[in-house]
C-alpha cells in the first residue's frame, strides 16, 4: 500500500477506522524542512519491509491554513 496523503481530518479518521487493528504510522511533514525531505522517501521504502502497516502523511502547511 502506498503512502496515503491526507487532506483533512475526516480522511485521517476514516483511514484510522479502516485500519482496524493494523499499525498506522502518521507522518507530519513540511516542504521547507530538510529532515522531512529525507524522511518521506524512506516511508515508501519501509512500507515494503514487512509488517504491512498503513503509512499516512499530512503536510503542516495545509494544517496552518485550516486552523
Amino acid at each position: 500500500m502506498p503512502v496515503i496523503q491526507l487532506s483533512d481530518e475526516e480522511e485521517l479518521c476514516e483511514a484510522v477506522k479502516n485500519a482496524g487493528r493494523k499499525l498506522v504510522v502518521l507522518a507530519f511533514s513540511s516542504g521547507n524542512c530538510g529532515p522531512c525531505k529525507l524522511t518521506n522517501p524512506r516511508l515508501e521504502v519501509y512500507q515494503f519491509q514487512g509488517g504491512n502497516p498503513d503509512y499516512l502523511c499530512r503536510t503542516v502547511e495545509e494544517l496552518r491554513f485550516q486552523m
